[in-house]
C-alpha cells in the first residue's frame, strides 16, 4: 500500500487539512431523494445525465439511477452506463462473472455457487466488495443493477466510507491510525476440498489512500474467516466501527432502499448490505441483480 502523504486530509496528523475537507464534504452532501438520476437511454447518456452521476459520485461516492422501461434484464445495460461515466474502466473478472465481467446474482446451488453468499437468499452484512482481493485487484468502483426484485426483502443499506472515516476520526483519531496499519485485517487463504490454495491470504489496512489521494476502505462485518490484529488500539477501533454500523439507522447520511427493476447503483465501493429475500414460488423467476466490479473509480471529468 502507498504511504499517506502528510498533507492529505486523511493523514491522522493533518488536523487542519482534515477540518477543511470535512466541512466541504458535509456541506456538499446530497440528500437521498436527490441521488436518483432519471436515464432516458442508458446506451446514450445525455451530458446532463452523465454529469449528474459523476457529480454525485464526487460528493457522496455513489449515485442511483432509474432507466426508462425497456430491456432492464439486459446485462449490457449497466456496463453501458459505466463505460460512459468512467474515465478509465478496468473490470474485475471475478469467479462467476461472464466474459464481460458481469455477475448475475440470483439463487444458484450448482458448482461453486452453492458456497457463495451472493447467490443465496440470506442477508449479507456490511462490507465493501473485494475485501479479499490482492492489492493489484483492489475494487475501487462497482455497479449494481436490479433486473428482477423479490416479492419480499432484498433491501440495501448504503453508507459512504468517507462518512465512516469522519465518524471514527471525530471519535478518536487513534481509531484511524489503527485501521491504517498494514496488517490490521487478514483474510486467510481459501482452500478447496483437496486442500489446494485457490485464493492466497490477503493482509492489509482497512483505510488507505490511493495514488490520486482518494480514500479507500476495505472491510467486512463477517466474524469467521477473518483475523484482526490483536492489540488494544485495533480492538477499540473495530468496536467503534461496529457500533456505528449497528446504529446505522440513526446515521443521517446512511441510506436504506429497495431497488426496483430498472434501478441501479454506481459507486466508489461504498459500505453496503443486502437484506434477506424470499425465494420465488416454483416455476417463477427469482430476484436477479447484475454486479460489475471495477479497479477504477468514477472520477470527475
Amino acid at each position: 500500500m502507498l504511504p499517506i502523504p502528510v498533507d492529505s486530509p486523511f493523514h491522522p496528523d493533518n488536523e487542519q487539512g482534515y477540518a477543511q475537507w470535512r466541512h466541504a464534504k458535509l456541506a456538499a452532501y446530497p440528500a437521498l431523494e436527490d441521488m436518483m438520476v432519471e436515464i432516458a437511454d442508458p446506451f446514450n447518456l445525455s451530458s446532463l445525465e452523465r454529469g449528474r452521476i459523476v457529480d454525485l459520485c464526487a460528493r457522496s461516492n455513489m449515485a442511483l439511477y432509474q432507466v426508462a422501461q425497456g430491456r432492464v434484464e439486459d446485462t449490457a445495460l449497466p456496463m453501458a452506463i459505466l463505460k460512459q461515466v468512467m474515465q478509465r474502466l478496468r473490470v474485475d473478472h471475478n469467479e462467476g462473472a461472464d466474459a464481460q465481467g458481469v455477475s448475475a446474482l440470483t439463487l444458484r446451488d450448482d458448482g461453486p455457487f452453492k458456497h457463495y453468499i451472493p447467490y443465496k437468499a440470506q442477508a449479507i452484512q456490511w462490507h465493501t466488495d473485494g475485501y479479499y482481493n490482492e492489492p493489484e485487484r483492489t475494487i475501487r468502483g462497482m455497479a449494481l443493477h436490479c433486473a428482477r426484485q423479490a416479492e419480499q426483502g432484498g433491501e440495501n443499506d448504503l453508507l459512504d466510507h468517507e462518512i465512516m472515516y469522519i465518524r471514527l476520526r471525530d471519535q478518536n483519531p487513534e481509531h484511524i491510525r489503527a485501521l491504517m496499519a498494514e496488517d490490521v485485517l487478514t483474510i486467510p487463504a481459501r482452500t478447496n476440498r483437496a486442500g489446494e490454495v485457490v485464493r492466497a491470504a490477503c493482509v492489509g489496512p482497512v483505510f488507505s489512500v490511493d495514488a490520486n489521494g482518494y480514500l479507500h476502505m476495505r472491510y467486512t462485518a463477517r466474524t469467521v474467516s477473518i483475523a484482526w490484529r490483536e492489540d488494544a488500539a485495533t480492538l477499540a477501533a473495530v468496536t467503534a466501527l461496529e457500533a456505528i454500523l449497528k446504529h446505522a439507522t440513526d446515521e443521517p447520511y446512511a441510506h436504506h432502499l429497495r431497488m426496483q427493476p430498472g434501478q441501479g447503483l454506481i459507486c466508489n465501493n461504498v459500505l453496503h448490505t443486502r437484506g434477506h429475500f424470499d425465494a420465488a414460488p416454483e416455476g417463477q423467476a427469482n430476484r436477479l441483480m447484475y454486479r460489475i466490479r471495477c479497479w477504477d473509480r468514477v472520477d470527475p471529468a
